[in-house]
């Protein structure tokens, strides 16, 4: 457990309850926020009074009055939410905010990002720019990892791609170790594309690490501007090399990121889900 709980007695406020699984957006919804906030953590008793929080899973049918459901990337669940009219629903991109408050009618779906990696606030202290970086699932990456590898040596970078990262420490072990993230995944489309949020390039932006990535609706949506856009993969390349060529680029990128990524603070993040239990 971090030590940032607040568990500060907040009167007339309702508690939190959060609900979910022990593995991907359960541990940054549902643990890591959860634990920030010194609230209930899958409790089995006692959270009938609070706001129940349901990360990416299905809530029981009799859940309490004060319910919502974080959907993250869940399409799965917009069935469930459409039969169930009266759950909040929470979302972590203004792109999800738009799809979902269409298609389910709802003027009251609530934006809160997902919170960054470095609570910390480290900084990149690097001076060279060689290193090059993936984080994330193998297929959220859509061209061959041994291809990039070898298309980044032969422009004079080395290549790095993480998969095995366990908790959040590893995450910024991983961001630590390198210059410039990519992303290309032009392959997501449709409902998941709407529910994807930019937290890869929060976490990127929150040490300085400018990002070069195919231009996802949601980047564009809440990042643009503040990263380096590639529309073919070829330009992956290309961008990343001037990225290099060019450190005042780099550097006015840096700054820039490192103020933005501010919005997507675990503090800030922490204030929105705090703002659901004034009713």
């Amino acid at each position: 457990m971090d030590d940032y709980s607040n568990n500060k007695d907040r009167k007339g406020m309702k508690g939190l309850s959060f609900f979910f699984l022990e593995k991907g957006a359960g541990l940054i919804d549902g643990r890591q926020i959860g634990e920030f906030l010194g609230a209930k953590l899958n409790p089995t008793d006692g959270f009938e009074d609070d706001i129940c929080i349901y990360v990416k899973c299905q809530p029981p049918e009799n859940f309490p009055e004060y319910s919502y459901i974080n959907i993250v990337d869940g399409v799965g669940l917009i069935p469930w939410i459409k039969s169930h009219p009266q759950i909040g629903v929470i979302v972590t991109s203004i792109t999800a905010k738009k799809y979902l408050s269409e298609i389910l009618n709802k003027s009251d779906v609530k934006f809160i990002p997902e919170h960054h990696c470095n609570y910390e606030r480290f900084k990149r202290s690097k001076k060279e720019i060689n290193t090059v970086g993936v984080i994330g699932n193998q297929k959220g990456f859509d061209y061959d990892i041994q291809e990039t590898s070898k298309q980044f040596r032969e422009i004079g970078f080395e290549f790095k791609y993480c998969g095995n990262y366990k908790n959040r420490f590893d995450v910024i072990n991983f961001y630590q170790t390198i210059d410039i993230q990519i992303n290309w995944r032009p392959h997501v489309t449709g409902a998941h594309a709407k529910l994807h949020n930019p937290l890869k390039l929060a976490n990127a932006a929150s040490f300085g690490i400018p990002t070069v990535s195919y231009t996802e609706e949601n980047y564009v949506e809440e990042f643009g501007g503040y990263f380096v856009e590639a529309e073919e993969i070829d330009e992956i390349f290309l961008r990343t090399k001037m990225l290099q060529d060019f450190p005042l680029i780099y550097e006015t990128y840096s700054d820039l990121l490192l103020k933005k990524s501010e919005e997507y603070h675990i503090e800030n993040v922490a204030n929105l889900y705090r703002g659901l239990t004034e009713v």
